[in-house]
């Protein structure tokens, strides 16, 4: 893992005085050496490189799992770049093309990483990107999940259904992703009270950004295959 040379990388841009950020690549790295993460680096990487293909996305929910809800301001487990639009142009990987993700699959990667708070880098060219992968980078009340979320883990995982919730910033409301990695559409319910909430709240489809009114209870949804939502729970 290089500790001496990781180290005596932070004590060098400590002692400039300037705001730098110490990113470690390539991963993965491990879940032992939180502490010295931490204590010495800005992000770091948990996987190797992450490519546009679903067998890779799988892989990074499990990953992201492992090191859910550790991150903090300042240094953040990292699931890298997001391959995501127009992709390919030196050809690192195949011809010059657009990524392979569905758009589904696609809106999965941005609801997955903003959630467990990994690090936004955009991995394609932003020019000649399609207006739909656009809509997903820039829908702001998505990106305040990433940015001002916190404590990002999975509360339940039955198969292909996977829940994730993160602390939102007011200190009393929840972000929830729902998400199905199955081949077919799914119906998942999510019970207020099993994620430490009201019995009432405010359901807001972040994805859409519109409410869904005053949800007693708990909430079904209909996630299509390879999907996700994103939704922010307000107490009542």
């Amino acid at each position: 893992m290089h500790r001496e040379e990781i180290a005596a990388l932070h004590s060098a841009i400590e002692k400039t005085g300037r705001p730098i950020v110490l990113s470690l690549s390539p991963g993965p790295a491990t879940v032992k050496d939180l502490g010295f993460f931490q204590d010495n680096a800005n992000m770091w990487r948990i996987a190797d490189d992450f490519w546009d293909d679903f067998r890779s996305l799988r892989q990074m929910f499990l990953l992201l799992s492992v090191w859910g809800g550790v991150g903090h301001a300042g240094a953040w487990p990292d699931a890298d770049m997001l391959p995501l639009g127009h992709i390919g142009l030196r050809a690192e990987r195949g011809d010059d093309r657009t990524s392979r993700f569905t758009h589904d699959e696609a809106q999965t990667v941005i609801t997955l990483w903003s959630v467990a708070q990994s690090p936004l880098m955009f991995g394609g060219d932003l020019p000649t990107t399609d207006a739909f992968t656009l809509s997903l980078i820039t829908n702001e009340e998505v990106l305040e999940v990433n940015q001002h979320g916190a404590h990002g883990y999975p509360v339940s995982e039955s198969g292909d259904r996977i829940v994730w919730t993160a602390a939102a910033p007011d200190g009393r409301s929840k972000y929830l992703a729902v998400f199905n990695l199955g081949a077919n559409a799914a119906d998942i319910h999510v019970d207020w009270p099993a994620l430490k909430l009201p019995e009432t709240c405010t359901l807001r489809d972040l994805w859409k950004k519109a409410d869904a009114g005053k949800i007693p209870s708990g909430f079904t949804f209909h996630i299509p295959p390879h999907g996700s939502g994103l939704y922010k729970l307000t107490p009542q």
